[in-house]
């Protein structure tokens, strides 16, 4: 009789301090992530399987794209939901990318990529670095724009000097084009025929000129101390359209020269035939 009351003791004890577990429900659990060098929200996210949002209403996140190294987040439970937290990617930046047609090219939002990879300035990426991109693999320009990516059209020369600066990495930052040193009032010619998209003042591009060749294609001719042509007006292929000047972030007189197609900068070497 005594051995049946120790037993019915340990069961009592035993039924008061289990867990109220309700039937069919999970037992969740919170984790915590701890930073590490290099780490970015999107990331963390992914290793976890939540999504970032959720990782910065749990732990109180203030400024979610500035996580400093030793940091501990909490990582809330999935309830045994699938993960909305889309696949990781990498894109290597090669001469001529931004942000915007990396993130055109990966369909996600600029935004988006400057704060997957915490980059303190969107419009500076240098040459060779690799970011981090969600979604597939990249769009496939070429089926979707078929003239888009066609061959490569001649265009003249749009001014007599020397190249002074090329296409690609210049300290930190990306050149879009190539400059071209020659004295104040030097002509400047349509490289190509077009239609005159804009003619005035832009930023660092001081006095500027655009065209549109059509099929996504532009020209930019920047620094002019003179513009001799209006918007929506048509040139012809060598035709004056500015001066050369020293007008927006120069060191000197010269004609900045860029090509792009759909907005995104191409070597205008490249293109550019014959002697000038």
């Amino acid at each position: 009789m005594r051995a049946l009351s120790c037993v019915l003791a340990v069961l009592s004890v035993a039924f008061v301090t289990a867990p109220s577990v309700r039937a069919g429900s999970v037992v969740q659990r919170q984790d915590v992530h701890v930073v590490a060098p290099g780490e970015t929200l999107w990331a963390i996210s992914r290793e976890h399987g939540v999504t970032p949002d959720a990782i910065a209403r749990a732990t109180g996140l203030v400024s979610p794209d500035r996580l400093q190294v030793g940091q501990s987040l909490t990582i809330p439970p999935t309830d045994g939901m699938a993960s909305t937290v889309p696949p990781l990617g990498r894109h290597t930046v090669q001469a001529g990318d931004t942000v915007w047609s990396i993130a055109r090219m990966h369909r996600m939002p600029p935004a988006a990529v400057v704060r997957l990879n915490s980059l303190a300035d969107g419009n500076r990426i240098q040459l060779g670095v690799i970011l981090q991109v969600t979604g597939g693999p990249p769009a496939d320009l070429k089926r979707r724009n078929p003239v888009a990516l066609a061959v490569r059209p001649a265009m003249a020369w749009p001014s007599r000097g020397v190249v002074t600066s090329r296409f690609g990495p210049r300290g930190r930052r990306h050149h879009h084009g190539i400059d071209i040193g020659a004295p104040i009032g030097t002509p400047i010619t349509a490289a190509r025929d077009g239609v005159v998209k804009f003619a005035g003042w832009l930023g660092g591009y001081g006095a500027l000129v655009i065209l549109d060749h059509g099929a996504g294609l532009t020209t930019w001719y920047g620094h002019a101390s003179s513009v001799l042509v209006e918007v929506g007006q048509r040139v012809q292929d060598g035709q004056l359209i500015a001066r050369v000047g020293t007008t927006g972030h120069v060191t000197g007189p010269n004609l900045h020269f860029e090509v792009r197609r759909n907005n995104r900068p191409l070597d205008p070497l490249q293109f550019l035939r014959g002697t000038r």
